[in-house]
């Protein structure tokens, strides 16, 4: 089966952009820097894209490799993870999936 390479950039962009996004919303509530209205929503927005993101990844994951395991509770707590670390993590993954 061919791979849409394209398409699994596209989706790992997304993925990382929403992470930094987070983890932008994150620092700006810390900070202060914005108005808790416009950072809850901009927190929440990146937050539903990373989510629709992990279950496009997890389907595309089980219909070319029948890689169950990668569910998107799985790939969520891999998010969650690289989230929690510092800036560059995000950064990081983000390069080394392209």
């Amino acid at each position: 089966m061919n791979v849409d390479v394209a398409k699994v950039r596209e989706i790992a962009d997304s993925l990382v952009t929403s992470a930094e996004e987070l983890r932008g919303g994150q620092t700006a509530m810390h900070h202060c820097r914005f108005g808790p209205a416009h950072t809850g929503a901009q927190y929440a927005d990146a937050g539903r894209r990373i989510d629709d993101g992990l279950v496009r990844v997890s389907e595309l994951l089980t219909h070319w490799h029948g890689a169950t395991e990668f569910t998107a509770a799985t790939l969520r707590a891999m998010v969650d993870r690289i989230v929690a670390e510092d800036e560059e993590s995000a950064t990081t993954i983000g390069r080394a999936v392209r």
